[in-house]
């Protein structure tokens, strides 16, 4: 008899051997001496395998990715353009971290001479319906100033709640549960 329930799942699998296979070609190519990403966004505009290396079978790897698959990480990372990618690194983890060039990096509040106010921590007040006292009583409310608040934004009751946080700060967030 089996006592436990084993898990199947097909994308995680994949997504593994995907990074294996990237982790194989971009130490290749950076074994042989060549920038491992510029190559390898090479391949990926181009569709030309010739942009990898032969070395240590990295070519014939790379191939046997799908080039959308690829793409489909890149978007998952926020980037759908590989030639706005100035570097990536293969993380320990297998996760892929990108570095855009200069010109397509975000603007920081500070690259805008913007000091914006501190919006400090969300503590979850409702989750669920389920309220959290606790965490009403860390920031100084209670459960008639939950109620007010609820009743501001004619919620009947804690039920109809998915989620309501509340910021260190005083900001409100709050979800209804959809029908």
């Amino acid at each position: 008899m089996l006592d436990g329930t084993r898990k199947f799942s097909l994308v995680d699998e994949s997504n593994k051997e995907m990074k294996r296979t990237l982790t194989t070609v971009y130490d290749a190519l950076k074994e042989k001496g060549y920038n491992p990403i510029n190559q390898i966004v090479g391949y990926l505009l181009s569709e030309d395998p010739t942009y990898i290396t032969n070395h240590n079978n990295a070519r014939s790897l790379i191939c046997k990715i799908d080039r959308d698959e690829l793409m489909q990480e890149l978007r998952a990372q926020g980037q759908n353009d590989a030639s706005k990618i100035a570097y990536g690194v293969l993380e320990t983890n297998g996760q892929l971290s990108l570095i855009l060039t200069g010109p397509e990096q975000p603007a920081t509040a500070s690259m805008l001479g913007a000091a914006p106010a501190e919006t400090g921590y969300a503590h979850i007040i409702i989750n669920d319906g389920r309220i959290l006292d606790k965490n009403l009583a860390l920031l100084g409310r209670d459960r008639r100033w939950l109620e007010n608040e609820l009743k501001r934004r004619k919620i009947k009751s804690a039920d109809e709640v998915y989620i309501l946080t509340l910021s260190e700060t005083g900001n409100v967030f709050c979800q209804r549960k959809e029908d």
